[in-house]
């Protein structure tokens, strides 16, 4: 991986760090790599809270609780996933992954 993009993750981390916060993932299109790029780090557990890898359109129904008629009608890698990501982060982090702050890709 390029140098530059371990750079943008590490003062992702600081500021996260700097402020108390801890971030929460929901990853589809990317497949995990970003929270893979982030657990790269060291120390990345005092600010990183966890994250969940959702690709199947089953996933996103069973996980994220995309209902069916968006999966039917979307591009379920973006509309699908995004619908879902949204949500599950904003069930989600408060309650078991203590995330402050939430991502989806």
């Amino acid at each position: 991986m390029d140098e530059g993009v371990y750079d943008v993750a590490r003062r992702l981390g600081q500021a996260l760090a700097e402020r108390g916060w801890k971030l929460a993932m929901a990853e589809s299109c990317t497949g995990g790599l970003v929270s893979s790029l982030l657990t790269d780090l060291a120390g990345s557990s005092a600010w990183y809270a966890g994250g969940v890898v959702v690709y199947s359109n089953e996933a996103k129904r069973n996980i994220l609780g995309v209902p069916q008629a968006v999966l039917d009608k979307r591009n379920t890698c973006r509309h699908g996933g995004t619908w879902g990501g949204a949500n599950w982060l904003a069930a989600v982090p408060p309650n078991t992954a203590d995330g402050q702050f939430g991502l989806f890709f």
